[in-house]
């Protein structure tokens, strides 16, 4: 019986074999500047994502008619949410090849969003 291996792609990659110290010296610099630029980028889009119920509270009232007690609903739910990801993301992030999770992760969220 054949497994579905779907999601194969989704998993950490097998280690690299080390290299020699004369390329870790003139490569390493470079990668880490990108991992930590990537992270930073990254986590800043899911907090801009995260945040930004306070910022349109004031068009939702105008223009849909919500009062401020529906507003917190939406702000309360949006807060479950996310409390609820970051516990159920951790456990498949430790697992996942962080380059695919971090852009999914991303791009679910702006989709989220935008419904």
């Amino acid at each position: 019986m054949a497994t579905f291996n779907g999601f194969s792609w989704l998993k950490a990659p097998a280690p690299a074999p080390r290299l020699p110290e004369n390329k870790v010296k003139h490569l390493f610099p470079r990668l880490r500047m990108q991992v930590f630029l990537g992270i930073f980028i990254g986590y800043a889009g899911f907090y801009l994502i995260r945040n930004n119920i306070s910022s349109i509270a004031p068009l939702l009232m105008d223009e849909t008619g919500i009062d401020k007690v529906g507003v917190g609903i939406i702000a309360n739910a949006v807060l479950f949410a996310y409390g609820l990801s970051k516990f159920f993301s951790a456990m498949i992030s430790d697992r996942s090849n962080a380059r695919y999770f971090l852009v999914i992760g991303l791009a679910l969220s702006a989709c989220t969003n935008l419904v």
